[in-house]
């Protein structure tokens, strides 16, 4: 997207979805028709926190929601929508920010398949 000189565009479209829930499509689709794509995957941070527990906050833990949208650039509309939350703590193998969008990214993934 950057070296079409696209990726403006999209910083907008994201910023601009994750204050009032609306998708700008004919910009999407202007942007997947540029870059030659049937389709664009859309994912948006909601948001991410972190928490401390254990004795003394001994341990800190990760969570994490997303919005993922699947655009159909030929079609002009999004065809698939899907919403996850998660969770990394390390006494669970997680612990990490990362670890919990990855997580959440799965979630989403069952969903779609």
């Amino acid at each position: 997207m950057n070296e079409k000189g696209l990726l403006d565009i999209f910083i907008k479209i994201q910023k601009a979805y994750s204050s009032v829930k609306i998708l700008d499509l004919k910009r999407l689709g202007t942007i997947g028709t540029k870059l030659g794509y049937d389709y664009l995957i859309f994912p948006l941070m909601l948001n991410d926190s972190s928490y401390t527990y254990g004795e003394g906050g001994k341990y800190t833990g990760y969570g994490t929601q997303i919005d993922v949208n699947i655009f159909d650039v030929n079609q002009g509309k999004i065809v698939f929508q899907a919403n996850a939350k998660s969770s990394s703590s390390p006494m669970f193998g997680g612990g990490s920010l990362r670890s919990a969008y990855n997580d959440a990214f799965t979630d989403v993934l069952k969903k779609l398949f």
